[in-house]
């Protein structure tokens, strides 16, 4: 397939943008700063942030088969700090690519990366497709806008595209959230300290599983309208946090402040069944993926390049 990448300047667009290439595609990626990601692709990066007047001549002149819309902030926080810019960053970018893809390229498919975000405390787990949208933070109010231009899209032009609920994404070069800050954090001296009381929990999905199941579905003929991705298995933040420090090998102890960010869910866990009747199963565990994450921040600590 030709597949287009849009966002393949971040970390995220990076790995989807080379997971497609390694199953022999011809990818596309687009993105801020994509030039980034050239010494871990192949195929044709071009740097551009969207909205951008040259975005409907690109998806001309490439008539792509697929589309991935991995582009957008991803950040809870930030997007509490600042919501004017995480909706500028979410919304007018996607809308540009369903315009250009409407109008130059209707044949292209579509695979929007959204988030569990917009379920927002979810009121059982685990939490199905089909469960209450309730974002609490702006993050996930504007996925939740996102998905229904995708839903636009679809009934008014006939579009098919998916949105993809992504859970808590981790791996070594994910530099960020709460796996890649607890490993960092553990490696200094004294007490590993972590926001909230510990009875939280996350579904934690690898960055190399999300990608596998990104490719999984490119190749099925049909689609659902939305699809969980997750691990399927919940996990207390006490639990992650204990097992991160024991990797420091001194005892360190795990000290909870009681204090939760806002716009966070208490809990989270994926109903995968939709996924798992295409096929698709997690293959790396969380132990695997802690080793493999733990490893980079010593790397960076070290101050040697993390890749």
């Amino acid at each position: 397939m030709r597949v287009l990448i849009v966002g393949s300047g971040g970390v995220l667009g990076t790995a989807v943008h080379a997971g497609f290439e390694a199953v022999g595609h011809s990818v596309l990626g687009l993105g801020r700063s994509a030039q980034r990601a050239r010494d871990q692709v192949r195929g044709v990066l071009m740097n551009m942030e969207l909205p951008d007047p040259g975005l409907a001549e690109c998806v001309a002149g490439f008539q792509a088969d697929l589309c991935v819309h991995c582009a957008g902030p991803n950040s809870v926080p930030a997007s509490v700090d600042n919501p004017e810019a995480d909706f500028l960053g979410t919304v007018p970018p996607l809308r540009a690519v369903l315009e250009a893809l409407h109008t130059r390229s209707p044949g292209t498919r579509l695979i929007y990366l959204s988030s569990a975000a917009v379920y927002g405390q979810p009121e059982q787990l685990p939490v199905a497709e089909g469960a209450a949208i309730a974002p609490i933070s702006p993050y996930g109010a504007h996925r939740h806008q996102a998905e229904r231009l995708v839903d636009q899209h679809r009934q008014t032009h006939g579009l098919l595209a998916c949105s993809v609920r992504v859970f808590s994404a981790y791996g070594p070069a994910l530099r960020r959230q709460v796996v890649w800050d607890l490993c960092q954090r553990a490696q200094e001296p004294g007490a590993l300290t972590v926001w909230g009381r510990g009875d939280e929990s996350r579904d934690f999905i690898h960055l190399d599983d999300l990608v596998r199941a990104l490719v999984l579905l490119a190749q099925q003929t049909e689609w659902s309208d939305v699809y969980n991705l997750g691990s399927g298995q919940e996990t207390p933040i006490a639990d992650l946090a204990r097992m991160i420090a024991a990797r420091s090998g001194r005892g360190q102890p795990v000290e909870f402040v009681g204090e939760s960010r806002p716009g966070l869910p208490q809990r989270w866990c994926a109903d995968m069944r939709a996924l798992a009747a295409l096929g698709f199963a997690p293959r790396v565990s969380l132990e695997q993926g802690l080793d493999q994450v733990w490893a980079a921040t010593q790397l960076v600590t070290e101050g040697a390049p993390c890749t």
